[in-house]
């Protein structure tokens, strides 16, 4: 309830009052559910805020909400590209660990033979597609989280994009794939292929530790973004 007093210098001012006891009691009886209102408009308007510029406290609560709703899928991804990038990096380590000395101890021939039907092969699988998407993927999704979320989520994205890009993609591309390519056009018992394959065979794995090496911190970094959200 407004009243208004005269100040200091004549002039007129506002002043919250709250209803007194009588006027309240008054306004029960006439209009119960108005009084209600009136009542509850009073407690949610402090004497620090008397024209009502700050929002009721439920209104906080509902911005709150959708602001942690609106961060769930962010979470999520974080979650989806930490396995995405793990199961990449688990097929590299496949080859590190065993696969490569495997086929080295082969006969020369049968490993030229072998790795050059796994790298055919390869190229009609979901391996290399996951590969191609996550160098699309990670930067977007790292600037997405600098523009809408920022503090340490877009931090750590922007981290694992960074680590990705030159560790594992840009390996790939002008790394191994060219060294596929050699090793392809070879005939598997030429002298020419036993010649290469022994460089073939210490150079690519050397690289391909460092594509395991690289999926491995970014699978990390992918999952302290998503433990970073409260």
């Amino acid at each position: 309830m407004w009243s208004a007093e005269a100040g200091r210098h004549g002039e007129s001012e506002l002043v919250l009052m709250a209803p007194s006891a009588q006027n309240l009691s008054r306004m029960v009886k006439n209009r119960p559910f108005k009084a209600l209102g009136s009542a509850r408009r009073f407690s949610h308007e402090a004497a620090d805020d008397p024209f009502g510029k700050e929002p009721p406290p439920d209104a906080c609560k509902v911005r709150a909400g959708r602001q942690s709703v609106t961060h769930h899928w962010i979470i999520y991804a974080c979650m989806v590209l930490t396995i995405w990038v793990a199961l990449v990096g688990g097929v590299f380590k496949a080859f590190s660990e065993f696969i490569m000395s495997a086929l080295d101890r082969a006969a020369t021939e049968c490993g030229i033979e072998a790795m050059q039907q796994i790298n055919r092969s390869v190229l009609r699988t979901e391996f290399v597609a996951a590969i191609v998407a996550l160098s699309v993927v990670s930067p977007l999704f790292a600037a997405y989280c600098f523009l809408a979320v920022g503090g340490t989520a877009s931090v750590l994205t922007a981290l694992a994009s960074g680590i990705y890009w030159p560790s594992v993609f840009l390996v790939t591309v002008f790394g191994n794939v060219p060294m596929n390519k050699r090793l392809d056009g070879l005939a598997p018992g030429s002298a020419e292929a036993r010649k290469y394959w022994a460089i073939y065979a210490r150079r690519w794995t050397l690289l391909n530790h460092w594509r395991t090496v690289g999926c491995l911190a970014t699978s990390i970094a992918y999952a302290l973004a998503a433990l970073s959200f409260p």
